[in-house]
Order: structure tokens, then sequence, then C-alpha cells
């Protein structure tokens, strides 16, 4: 062998293990791209588990509170609204046991009874007029003047149900459409 085929091997031996070096690189540049993009998806993937766990936690909190205020401003309202019904109540009670004393005593005409039925609208929150109808469903008195009197509300609902049951005295119920012109169509 001579120096010149010594160097032909030499670069041979250069090219075989270059060439078996640039395949193990090449391999291990693939194992190292394939680990990094699997540890890039696992990370992609548990950090998008983490953000959806905690928006669905925070979601249900923001529900659970929700409904806790909700059930909170409804007992308020209810608590108000027994309040009003209550103080309604109680006033018409009183102008009740008023028109009783007065029907005993004779003093039924509208000049005795429309002051003391402006005076209970005035002080009571809620009522717009109180009217008086007679058995046959006919208004006899009126807090607001005189467009009522006289007409017949017996077709109405509310006097159905009292006329129903007699002892109900009075009702408090959906608002109805003034059918007289002192209100001119409006509801009360």
């Amino acid at each position: 062998m001579s120096t010149v085929d010594l160097g032909r091997h030499s670069r041979d031996f250069a090219d075989v293990a270059r060439t078996r070096g640039n395949s193990r690189f090449a391999a291990s540049a693939r194992l190292v791209g394939r680990r990094a993009f699997l540890v890039a998806l696992a990370y992609v993937t548990g950090t998008g588990g983490l953000l959806s766990a905690l928006l669905l936690q925070l979601r249900d909190e923001a529900v659970w509170a929700a409904r806790r205020e909700l059930a909170a401003f409804a007992q308020l309202a209810a608590g108000h609204t027994f309040e009003v019904a209550f103080a309604l109540e109680q006033k018409l009670r009183f102008a009740e046991m008023t028109l009783s004393v007065a029907a005993t005593a004779g003093a039924t005409d509208q000049e005795a009874m429309g002051p003391m039925l402006r005076e209970l609208v005035g002080k009571a929150d809620g009522l717009k007029d109180v009217l008086v109808l007679d058995e046959l469903g006919r208004v006899m008195h009126q807090a607001s003047g005189r467009a009522d009197i006289g007409l017949d509300w017996s077709g109405r609902q509310f006097f159905g149900e009292v006329r129903a049951d007699p002892s109900r005295g009075f009702g408090i119920g959906a608002p109805v459409r003034s059918p007289a012109q002192a209100f001119g169509g409006k509801w009360f």
C-alpha cells in the first residue's frame, strides 16, 4: 500500500464515518424534534385543561352567586310586597268599618263618604281610587270624584268572586282599566 492508497482509504473511512455520523445525527435530530413536539403538545394540552377547569369553576361560582343574590332579592321583594299589601288591607278594613258605621247611621251619600274615601286614598300608597259597590254591582261611592257613580261593575271578575264569597268584603287584585271618564281609560 502506498501513501496515496492510505490517503484514499482514510478518506473513504472518513466518508463512511461522516455518513454514519450524519445518519446518527439525523436520527437523533428527529428524536429531539419529536420529543420537543411532544413536550410542547403536553404543555399546551395541560395548560388548556387547567384553564378550562378554572373557567368552569369560575362559571359555577358565578352561577351560584347569581342564584344566591336572586333569592335574596326575591325574598326582599316578597317581604316588601307583603308589607304593602298588609298596610292596604288594614286601611281597607278601616274603611269597611267606617262604611258600616255610616250605613247604620244613614249617612251614606257621596257628600259624606267622598271625603273619607279621598283621605283613605291620599294616605295609602298604591291606591288610586276606592269604589264602593252595592249588592247589584253598581258604583255607589267613589274617592276620586263622581265619574264612575252609577256604573254597573257586576260583570267584573272581582265582583263575581265577592258575590260568591260575601265574607271576603273587599278584594285586592290585578290592575283593571278604568272605563270611566275620571281616569281616561288608565290602569288602576
